[in-house]
């Protein structure tokens, strides 16, 4: 398993308790057998389902990440990577609109 570093984490929790305030869920998503799932399962208290992957700034996505995320883009998924609390608050404006 990953090891978080801070930034990431941070950015991560701030996302997570978010969206939990507005009363959507964020679970974390892990997938034994499938490398490179996004971080998080976004579920809206209004029915909408999307996934984020958190990066602490400038980080790369992992080996896997690129082509598991276009295939759920693929697929009809609407898919983000956030690795800015810009980035995560304006997901929350968004879905929390």
């Amino acid at each position: 398993m990953k090891k978080l570093s801070t930034l990431e984490h941070e950015i991560e929790d701030r996302l997570v308790l978010g969206l939990a305030q507005a009363g959507h869920l964020c679970l974390k998503f892990i997938s034994p057998g499938f490398p490179g799932v996004p971080d998080r399962i976004v579920l809206t208290a209004d029915g909408r389902v999307f996934f984020i992957e958190c990066k602490a700034p400038n980080m790369p996505l992992r080996r896997t990440q690129p082509a598991v995320l276009e295939l759920l883009r693929k697929m009809g998924h609407r898919v983000e990577v956030i690795d800015t609390f810009a980035q995560v608050e304006q997901i929350l404006a968004e879905v929390c609109a």
